[in-house]
């Protein structure tokens, strides 16, 4: 009877480590949590990259997970997506509006832990992951980018910019980065727009500036059916890009398989 209550709780202890994923909540320290959806056919053993999605505001890390969309494309590219959470219903990030954000979470942290979660669970490459999200989701993406701890390959923040002001340094090095909007966004107008006690800033001046601080110099412009990208690069071979649709505020799962198509291209994914 011992030995059943033993093997019992080994099996539950098991469980409850590991259980995690696309249903069930991968939990963390301080309240936190996110979700991970691996692809179809996924080999054992094999390390796969990921991209780490985070949703807008007042989204979900299930609600990213369970978008058919993204799971479609994650599946055609051999990727986990990894469906990130908010403490509240916006991430705490420099200058967004008051009320909106948990000013006590540390975003920067919870990646860190989110990653080494992840690592511990799950045969992911460490040295193969994407940092993506839209919206405020894409203004965390940009803040990551160029003040964060550089732990991920690539940065893809779709319809969001800086709050305020585009950054004068970066605490990082230069990233590589494909910028994706809509030129009839209203809700992310590429002009900016005042939002509460902050303010959406000019994407072009934003991607002005990190051209400036990254040195990044045209190389070529593509265009993908209706999405035209303007290319650049630095002297290191990192990559820039700005890609315009003609939508307006959401994402399309088309854009983001032409930017980890590109990224897996040029040798980064």
């Amino acid at each position: 009877m011992r030995l059943f209550f033993i093997l019992a709780f080994a099996l539950f202890s098991s469980t409850t480590t590991f259980a995690c994923g696309h249903i069930s909540v991968c939990g963390l320290a301080d309240d936190r949590h996110y979700h991970i959806k691996l692809p179809e056919g996924m080999t054992k053993g094999k390390r796969i990259g990921a991209v780490f999605f985070a949703h807008g505001l007042g989204g979900s890390s299930q609600g990213v997970v369970n978008n058919p969309r993204l799971i479609a494309v994650a599946d055609r590219l051999g990727l986990a997506l990894v469906g990130l959470k908010a403490k509240r219903e916006d991430w705490n990030v420099k200058n967004s509006p008051a009320g909106r954000s948990d000013r006590s979470s540390n975003e920067y942290d919870y990646l860190d832990d989110v990653i080494s979660d992840i690592r511990k669970r799950f045969d992911i490459d460490p040295d193969r992951l994407v940092l993506s999200g839209v919206s405020v989701g894409g203004t965390f993406t940009w803040t990551m980018a160029c003040t964060g701890r550089a732990r991920f390959a690539a940065y893809l923040p779709i319809s969001g910019t800086y709050w305020l002001s585009p950054p004068k340094s970066c605490r990082t090095k230069p990233q590589n980065i494909i910028h994706i909007h809509g030129t009839s966004d209203k809700t992310v107008p590429l002009a900016g727009r005042r939002v509460g006690s902050s303010a959406h800033s000019n994407v072009h001046h934003l991607l002005k500036a990190y051209a400036a601080i990254g040195r990044y110099r045209p190389s070529a412009q593509k265009l993908v059916k209706d999405l035209r990208c303007d290319r650049k690069r630095n002297a290191r071979g990192q990559i820039l890009e700005f890609c315009r649709h003609s939508g307006g505020h959401y994402f399309r799962a088309s854009d983001i398989e032409y930017a980890l198509r590109r990224f897996i291209s040029v040798g980064i994914l």
